[in-house]
């Protein structure tokens, strides 16, 4: 007879900023699922809790790239016990998405699983209680309703606020503090604002700032970063690639500005790209727009533009001839060519990406090594970009979800030992004459077991069905933006040792899954676990 094993629960934490991981509410939530598990007889697996730091549930982050939205594929796939438990703080936890969207999501989960809402009692939500006590889904509505007009409440007012500084901004104030990293903010000083006019362009702009009083501030740059700066553009406009000017910056022993331990291509681009160079301040407001292959991707529009905000580091016909020789984009602001396996391969050297180089028409796109390209130090041979992506392909075709990845994560060391231990004490179990204490002995043993493996299973966010459907997608999607979509949802790193051997990491997962003879025609030699150096 099968035993009856009592039904997981599981808890889910979240919070839309992640500043907020500094106060009360990551413990105030962990310690309410923990209190109502001991106090109802279930034990709460820690090891199990869902965690969105960070993600909105105002605009559904915690949905479409959250683990909220990962745990509702695995109950899709039947990865979760049905009778399993959910347990949240409140409503607005789970969303604050408009009514209809919100009571969808709500339904949909009590497919799966029951829920309780600790703040508003303790008694579990299902379907079942909902068809018998009518009463309970005007409840359910009413907290939805007081989650989503909170949520609007606080948008209006935000947006009123900075409409109010964007409004000021005409009239000398501060619209932030937060400032380009060769602009600063200090109290304003005699001295200082006697040299304001001294230089070809104004070293200084006098502001007030929001502060409760309003004090004059002085908005000026930093004069060693001005050259800098000035001196990119000089050689931009002469005909330097960025490359090159990365290049020089980094031989030069020019310290990076911001939290980066070296200069790099896109952050000069950047610079280059800035309008706050000529003193112009753009704010911008972020809209969802459906990309290719129908990803629904956060956009910027420009919303208020104040010219002479900051001081310029050069002048606006500068800035203008700069912008003119930029290479002209496609409509969705991608260029013509793209990388599909784009942030994804690693050196194998140094570790840094590999980025895509093209020489120009004619010639093949290679993958290098960042290092390598700015002469950082890395030796590193570069690959052909197309052979690259047929290995990876290979690999696939050559892989199997049920046999393979999950057969290795099985085989971790602590966990493959403990189910080990774990079996040979049911087959030892089995050999005895039955007694009630065996039998509960066995149901514990099983129990244990089960919890390693759902424990595996849920680290790794994976399913063979969301692996499936990614792999199809990589090796038929027409479009290069479509297969990197793809093959992020379940690839975090490849290391490139060659064009025909790779080494793959999984999302959620530490192992290194290494396979060669990656060739058309070539039979795989088969996956193997990192190499014993000689």
């Amino acid at each position: 007879m099968t035993p009856i094993l009592p039904p997981k629960v599981y808890s889910y934490v979240r919070f839309s900023t992640p500043d907020q991981i500094k106060g009360d509410s990551q413990r105030r939530q962990v310690e309410m699922a923990r209190n109502w598990a001991n106090s109802n007889g279930y034990e709460l697996d820690e090891s199990l809790t869902i965690e969105d730091y960070g993600k909105s549930a105002y605009k559904g982050d915690h949905l479409k790239t959250g683990n909220l939205g990962r745990f509702l594929e695995r109950c899709h796939d039947g990865d979760v016990p049905r009778g399993s438990i959910l347990l949240v703080e409140a409503f607005d936890r789970l969303t604050r998405l408009p009514r209809t969207e919100a009571l969808t999501l709500l339904l949909e989960l009590i497919k799966y699983v029951d829920l309780v809402v600790l703040r508003i009692g303790q008694d579990v939500i299902n379907a079942d209680k909902i068809n018998k006590d009518p009463s309970l889904i005007w409840q359910i509505v009413a907290a939805i309703e007081l989650a989503t007009t909170e949520s609007s409440q606080k948008s209006s007012r935000g947006k009123s606020t900075w409409e109010e500084k964007r409004r000021k901004a005409n009239n000398d104030y501060l619209i932030t503090e937060r400032t380009p990293a060769w602009i600063q903010i200090l109290p304003l000083s005699e001295k200082s604002n006697s040299e304001s006019s001294s230089d070809e362009f104004p070293s200084l702009i006098k502001r007030r700032s929001h502060k409760e009083k309003c004090e004059d501030v002085e908005v000026s740059v930093i004069p060693e970063r001005a050259k800098l700066i000035r001196r990119i553009f000089e050689r931009y406009n002469k005909g330097d690639s960025i490359n090159e000017i990365t290049r020089s910056i980094i031989e030069s022993g020019e310290k990076p500005w911001g939290r980066g331990k070296t200069w790099h291509y896109t952050y000069v681009q950047k610079i280059l790209r800035n309008p706050a160079c000529c003193g112009t301040y753009e704010a911008c407001l972020m809209k969802e727009e459906e990309g290719p292959g129908g990803v629904i991707r956060r956009v910027r529009h420009k919303s208020l533009e104040v010219k002479d905000y900051y001081p310029k580091v050069v002048s606006t016909k500068m800035f203008l001839k700069v912008q003119a020789k930029f290479p002209v984009t496609k409509s969705n602001g991608s260029s013509a060519k793209q990388n599909p396996l784009s942030n994804i391969c690693k050196c194998p050297k140094c570790g840094a990406t590999m980025t895509r180089i093209n020489k120009g028409k004619g010639t093949i796109p290679k993958l290098a090594c960042v290092n390598n390209h700015l002469s950082r130090g890395c030796d590193q041979e570069r690959f052909s970009l197309q052979k690259i992506v047929d290995a990876t392909n290979h690999f696939f075709d050559q892989w199997d979800f049920q046999m393979g990845l999950l057969s290795f994560i099985k085989s971790s060391k602590e966990d493959a030992q403990k189910l080990r231990e774990i079996d040979n004490d049911l087959r030892e179990a089995s050999k005895q004459p039955y007694s009630t204490a065996l039998t509960q002995l066995m149901f514990k043993l099983m129990d244990e077991r089960r919890k390693i493996e759902l424990k595996q299973s849920f680290d790794i966010q994976l399913s063979p069905k969301r692996f499936n459907d990614s792999i199809r997608t990589f090796k038929s999607a027409p479009k290069p933006q479509e297969k990197n979509a793809a093959i992020r949802q379940i690839i975090s790193k490849i290391i490139i040792h060659s064009e025909t051997e790779l080494s793959v990491f999984f999302r959620g997962c530490e192992e290194e899954f290494r396979m060669n003879n990656l060739v058309p025609m070539g039979r795989s030699r088969g996956i193997k676990k990192k190499p014993t150096p000689n």
